[in-house]
């Protein structure tokens, strides 16, 4: 599993500022992926909000920003991904998942319950969820 961590708070697809967003998540997709995959892939995303007023968006919509984002950095196409899992969590709270797979070294849960920093985790798998 290739894991990539993208500081923020996550937008979704409809949000005003998702050009600087998409960019960003890019940008670290990247780092991880010298060039796009292209075998049959799962996909496993956790975002991590900060419990604010305000609207907290959509999974789906959340999903549909990164997936298209890591269009040709990640994979060559979103065809590719036979299986996908999101979660949403938010700061200061233990991380409670149903998921198969975590980021090492649960950077998930110290980044989400102690330094309490808005980010989106995915990670990417030749292997099915």
């Amino acid at each position: 599993v290739e894991w990539i961590k993208v500081p923020g708070r996550p937008l979704s697809a409809q949000a005003n500022s998702k050009k600087s967003h998409i960019e960003r998540i890019r940008s670290c997709g990247r780092q991880r992926f010298p060039t796009p995959w292209s075998v049959s892939l799962s996909v496993q995303i956790f975002y991590v909000f900060d419990r604010r007023s305000g609207h907290t968006p959509d999974l789906d919509n959340l999903d549909k920003l990164v997936l298209d984002a890591l269009k040709s950095v990640a994979y060559l196409d979103d065809g590719q991904i036979r299986s996908r899992k999101s979660e949403r969590l938010y700061c200061g709270e233990p991380v409670i998942s149903s998921a198969n797979i975590m980021p090492p070294a649960s950077e998930l849960q110290k980044t989400a319950q102690l330094k309490k920093q808005e980010c989106t985790f995915i990670g990417i798998s030749d292997a099915l969820l």
